[in-house]
Formats: structure tokens, sequence, C-alpha cells
């Protein structure tokens, strides 16, 4: 899991490249390409690991320990929720991920931990256009996907208030500081 940190972001290019041209697989036939995405062993292997590949993103880093040189990761696991989502299956993953927590007598140690990570990534990222533009830049997906899938990902991760529903503070301070999040960029390009 370790390992995670060093090669998060080669996993990420990966992933929205296999993505990329799945998505144009006709055109680029159409262009003499002949290659068969769907016998790419480096995608079967991670359609194949992605669950296993989110739970450990989600928690090879903790609130306490992340920085500059390490929120990588927690991007690198976002990349795959925003793919999750457009492809239908981000419930899923998120009830498996429950599941596993369960079954290993972990309950919230994946959930938690992420949804700490989360509402970090929210202030982080709420003064930081260079590191908004760049995070942008450097996967073709525009920044407000970034914080549409972090502001969902709360949401879902968020446990039920102990008072019967009623929103808390925490949660109030949390629609704040979503609704104070910078506007969106400019898009640069489509996934």
């Amino acid at each position: 899991v370790a390992n995670l940190v060093d090669s998060n972001v080669f996993i990420r290019a990966v992933v929205i490249s296999l993505e990329f041209f799945a998505a144009r697989e006709v055109e680029l036939a159409a262009l003499g390409s002949r290659y068969d995405l769907r016998a790419c062993r480096l995608r079967r292997f991670l359609e194949f690991n992605t669950l296993r590949l989110l739970r450990d993103l989600m928690t090879v880093v903790t609130v306490e320990d992340v920085n500059q040189e390490n929120i990588c990761v927690l991007n690198t696991s976002l990349s795959l929720f925003i793919l999750a989502r457009s492809h239908g299956t981000l419930q899923h993953y998120l009830d498996d991920i429950r599941a596993w927590e369960v079954a290993n007598h972990k309950v919230g140690s994946v959930t938690g931990n992420f949804l700490s990570l989360l509402k970090f990534w929210l202030e982080y990222y709420l003064y930081r256009g260079k590191d908004c533009l760049a995070l942008e830049l450097s996967s073709s997906i525009h920044f407000s996907e970034w914080r549409k899938i972090v502001h969902l990902l709360v949401k879902l991760l968020q446990p039920p208030a102990a008072d019967g529903g009623e929103t808390t503070e925490a949660q109030r301070q949390l629609d704040l500081l979503c609704l104070a999040s910078t506007p969106p960029l400019p898009r640069q390009g489509s996934l």
C-alpha cells in the first residue's frame, strides 16, 4: 500500500488514458488504429482490482499526515470516483467498501478516513487557483467535476445525524465551505 504514494499519479494517468481511448475507440479505428482495447491486460487488471485500489487509496494517507506531497493520492481516488459516477457504478463501489468494512470488523475505517480527507480537500483547494488549474489540466477533467464528486461523496459518506436527521454544526460549516468554493474554471478539455 505504501507504494501507492509513489505510483498513484502514474495509475491516475493510465486510468484516464484508458478512459480517453475507450471513449474514442470507434473514432480511432476509423483512423486506422487496430488496437483492441478490450484485450488490454492493464485495463482488465485495473477493472478487476478497482475496488481494492480505491480502498487502499482511501486509507494510505490520513488527514493527520496529508500534505502537498501526498494529496495526489486523494486526487487519484477522486478521479476513479469521477469515472465510476460516469459509468453508473459509484454507489456500487461505496456499497462494496462499506460491506468490506463490516466483513473485516473495521466499520468506518475506510469511509471515515476518506470523509475527513474530503473535508480537508475542500479547504485545501479553496484558495489555490493554480493548484485547481494544474489538477484540471493534468487530468482533462474540469475542476467543477472534481468539486461535484467531492460534494457528492461527502453527502454519501456522511454518517446520519445522531439527533434523528437534524443538520449538525459541522455539516452547516461544511455546507458554507462548499458554497464558498472557487468558481468553475474555463473548460480546458474533456474526459
